[in-house]
């Protein structure tokens, strides 16, 4: 794979993983409004070790290591310089 191609796989990658993260944030936010009072990190630590849920948290944790093996010999400086510069251009810094 030449380095075009590295850099625009891990470009996607990590804009996949921001939309992942966002996505949780905005659901943690909204249960958070919806359940004020509550203790919400002590629901995320029960449902983190819930054998129900288990499964799908480590099946996902696989996806994401097989996902990083395969970014390992790209250049991160160049893809991060890159992601940067169309973040910016998106008007989304910061």
């Amino acid at each position: 794979m030449n380095i075009e191609k590295q850099n625009e796989f891990l470009l996607k990658f990590v804009n996949l993983l921001l939309a992942d993260l966002g996505a949780n944030l905005a659901f943690l936010e909204w249960v958070k409004l919806v359940s004020k009072g509550e203790n919400i990190e002590g629901i995320l630590a029960q449902c983190s070790l819930d054998p129900v849920v288990q499964p799908a948290v480590d099946a996902y944790q696989q996806w994401l290591s097989v996902k990083l093996t395969e970014s390992a010999q790209l250049d991160p400086s160049q893809a991060y310089r890159e992601f940067l510069r169309q973040w910016t251009e998106l008007g989304k810094a910061n």
